[in-house]
């Protein structure tokens, strides 16, 4: 089945998994969370959920496009109530209970925003203590979860280099890989087989926090598709240099350029990410094994998954000091449209039945949507920035294509109540021309909401996706680009999951939004 087929028309939520709440958690959205928060959803007629990137970080960085690992699940993510080491002794149900209640974790629970440092360290010490029951109870008497764990291992030959160099990370105090001791640093096979031995048990447990997050995602995707609910994913496109990828496939990093983006109408000076550029040739020459191996685990996680920087795969911005010096690392346009030609029907045929997503948006040459267009491969409509050049009118989201994803915004943008009241009173009576089909001044935002969500639902896109902020019509924004600080990556929602369907406002809010699924013909759970 193409995008469309798996999609048919129905609605969806953008949201991070770290901004769920439940009544039990250490401040931060967790897996075992998604099961009531489904519910909601349910209610609400929406069956589709979008979730920021996933992948682990280090142990203060809250941005989820700074990972370390390409393939690892930040910890921090899992239900601590819910590994089977906590659920079954006394003594550890006990432990959480004790943190559950100490003042660290009120601190942190009590946040407006997600403490990202905090809750990492208030989990990892009833992991270590989980783990350590796990070790001396299962895996030293080869029990058959042992053999499970094990089997797991065997299918994820990718733990092996990322749990040994978190080990090192630790053990260094999280200084960079680059100052690290030469045979270390240079993967000296002797000198690595002589560390993991005797780092055995810490490289173990941080491959067994793995295994925990699989086992748990599991019932939660099945939790999902009892429902009708879509999973879609969120894979970044580039890695920190600090990542257990980078130092392990050196061949296909070129550390001595950054990726960015070029300047244009976002940034006069352009774009400095400080990510290491990849080599393509070289990947190209090894079949792309890299990139295989990471479509190939989205499709096992998710339904959907959402290629991130897409013109990236068909040019990417390198740089080695000022971003406007950069250059593209492919210049021929025909040589650019064969890389991504060949880069998406890859990825198409590693995806199986999940489907690829490409992210779009931007300052994006008509050659890239012509190659995903052709490949049926959808990429984003962001209503506020459809627009003809030519009067400035806004386009209607009718006229969107099916194979397309119609948004208000994505977590870089205000919500739709924060646009609505800083843009000029001439562009919202425009756009409020094209929603209402009238000219004349435009509301406020109470009294525009439900309009607004309205004319997104009605978009000819297979799927519509708001911001979880939008359903409430809040301000709150996930990330202003751009910025450092707390108010960045750490939105929580307001309402404990398990309340959601008691809470008048959200109970409100999945009545309206229900309606306008069923009356504007989108699939409901």
């Amino acid at each position: 089945m193409d995008f469309t087929q798996t999609v048919g028309r129905r609605a969806g939520l953008i949201a991070p998994l770290s901004a769920l709440r439940t009544r039990r958690d250490l401040g931060i959205g967790y897996v075992g969370a998604l099961e009531p928060f489904f519910d909601w959803m349910e209610q609400a007629g929406l069956s589709a959920l979008s979730l920021l990137p996933l992948n682990d970080l280090s142990p203060l960085d809250s941005c989820p496009y700074s990972a370390i690992s390409a393939f690892a699940v930040d910890p921090a993510y899992l239900a601590l109530q819910d590994i089977h080491e906590i659920k079954r002794s006394p003594e550890l149900k006990h432990r959480f209970d004790e943190t559950f209640d100490s003042r660290e974790a009120q601190i942190c629970q009590r946040a407006k925003g997600v403490r990202f440092g905090d809750v990492r360290a208030l989990k990892m010490r009833l992991f270590e203590e989980a783990f350590r029951h796990f070790e001396e109870r299962e895996y030293e008497r080869d029990t058959t979860r042992a053999q499970e764990f094990r089997a797991f291992l065997a299918r994820n030959r990718w733990l092996a280099d990322y749990a040994l160099f978190k080990t090192i990370k630790e053990e260094r105090g999280w200084e960079s890989w680059t100052r690290w001791p030469e045979g270390l640093k240079e993967r000296d096979p002797r000198i690595l087989t002589d560390y993991r031995h005797k780092h055995a048990s810490r490289v173990r447990f941080h491959q067994y926090l793995q295994w925990q997050f699989h086992v748990q995602w599991k019932a939660a995707r099945e939790a999902a598709a009892q429902r009708g609910i879509l999973l879609f994913g969120d894979l970044p496109f580039g890695l920190s240099k600090e990542s257990a990828d980078v130092w392990a496939r050196r061949e296909d990093f070129d550390l001595r350029w950054r990726m960015g983006a070029p300047p244009d109408w976002y940034s006069e000076t352009g774009q400095d990410w400080g990510l290491p550029a990849y080599r393509w040739p070289e990947m190209k020459e090894r079949g792309h094994l890299f990139w295989r191996a990471r479509i190939r685990q989205a499709a096992e996680m998710f339904d959907l998954f959402r290629l991130d920087h897409a013109v990236g795969f068909f040019r990417t911005w390198r740089l080695e000091k000022d971003p406007r010096l950069g250059q593209f690392d492919v210049m021929p346009e025909e040589a650019q449209r064969a890389r991504g030609q060949e880069f998406f029907a890859m990825s198409l045929e590693e995806a199986g039945r999940s489907k690829p997503v490409a992210e779009d948006l931007g300052i994006i040459p008509p050659f890239v949507r012509e190659v995903l267009q052709g490949l049926g491969i959808p990429g984003y409509k962001v209503s506020r920035w459809e627009a003809n050049e030519k009067d400035k009118s806004f386009k209607h989201p009718r006229g969107f294509a099916e194979c397309s994803i119609a948004a208000a915004g994505t977590h870089d943008t205000p919500t739709l109540a924060a646009w609505w009241a800083e843009i000029p009173a001439e562009e919202r009576a425009r756009y409020w021309e094209m929603v209402y089909g009238q000219g004349g001044s435009a509301p406020a935002f109470p009294e525009a909401h439900e309009a607004l969500l309205r004319n997104l639902y009605e978009a000819g896109s297979a799927l519509t996706l708001l911001q979880f902020q939008d359903v409430l019509g809040t301000s709150e924004r996930v990330n202003v680009p751009g910025t450092i600080g707390e108010h960045n990556w750490t939105y929580r929602i307001p309402v404990a999951a398990e309340d959601l369907l008691e809470d008048p406002s959200f109970v409100q809010a999945a009545q309206t939004l229900k309606r306008l699924a069923v009356e504007t013909g989108r699939k409901t759970c």
